[in-house]
């Protein structure tokens, strides 16, 4: 059985320390959202995407690398939402990616639907959710719409 912390102020100060030991023990993390609405998280970005839904993707175990489709996504410039973007992937690692959390939405939900997750034939069902995250540092592929 996994063990599960919800932790409020896990992006800096003390909070940020307790959610990286927790991580390095095997703990599942999720960071509350105690902060700004979505539209002032995406206020804040200045050149990116904004990555609304997942359709897939994949982990490493052994070190945290990560690629994720996206279903929808648009790109920002100066805060601004602007022309989606088609086929959009989200490339990174995990450890990485928690260090360059820049701000955190105040909108954590669980999707209502199961997903899966396995390979070679070996299914386990998850549950999938989090805020509005800002996040520096991710690599970013895709093409206009």
């Amino acid at each position: 059985m996994s063990k599960v912390a919800l932790v409020t102020g896990g992006n800096r100060g003390i909070g940020r320390g307790i959610t990286e030991a927790l991580l390095r023990a095997g703990w599942r993390v999720s960071i509350m959202a105690t902060r700004p609405a979505p539209e002032d998280v995406l206020a804040e970005l200045r050149d990116g995407i904004y990555a609304v839904g997942f359709g897939g993707g994949q982990v490493d175990i052994t070190n945290g690398k990560f690629v994720f489709s996206c279903t929808e996504a648009y790109r920002v410039k100066d805060g601004k939402l602007g022309a989606p973007v088609k086929g959009a992937t989200l490339i990174g690692d995990g450890a990485t990616a928690l260090q360059k959390i820049r701000a955190i939405g105040n909108d954590m939900a669980l999707d209502p639907g199961i997903g899966n997750c396995g390979k070679n034939g070996q299914w386990v069902p998850v549950g999938v959710g989090q805020p509005t995250l800002l996040i520096g540092g991710l690599t970013v592929g895709g093409s206009a719409a």
